[in-house]
């Protein structure tokens, strides 16, 4: 899957509404289990929660190559948030560090309106691969 990175200004509010990475990771672990105990294993569409804690680690290595100091702010710790695409949906992480308040976003797709909102200079939004 291809990620773009943006860093932005802190955002301070709504946290409290995204759930956290840890979360849904439980959450595609409880749902994996349910399916295979139902017999669906291999048939279902549903992620599974070793695909999402790689995403999730790949976006931390993404957002250290662009300004992430590798700290979280207390109140924005790694959160996960929902983008529709072709009938599903699609998740991306977004946190805040602890100096500077920067926010990091990855995203399965490109948002343009962040792209204007960079704050590190070294990082040029674009599709980032895992291949």
């Amino acid at each position: 899957m291809d990620w773009y990175v943006y860093c932005t200004a802190p955002i301070d509010f709504g946290w409290s509404l995204l759930p956290a990475v840890a979360d849904v990771a439980s959450e595609f672990a409880k749902t994996e289990a349910a399916e295979m105990i139902d017999g669906y294993g291999e048939e279902s569409d549903v992620g599974t929660a070793t695909t999402f804690l790689a995403d999730f680690e790949k976006a931390r290595e993404l957002a250290r190559e662009h300004g992430w100091e590798g700290s979280y702010s207390d109140g924005a710790k790694p959160h996960v948030f929902w983008l529709p695409h072709e009938g599903q949906f699609i998740y991306g992480f977004v946190w805040k560090q602890i100096h500077s308040g920067h926010t990091f976003i990855i995203s399965p797709f490109k948002l343009p309106w962040l792209e204007e909102r960079q704050r590190v200079p070294a990082a040029e939004p674009g599709p980032q691969s895992d291949v």
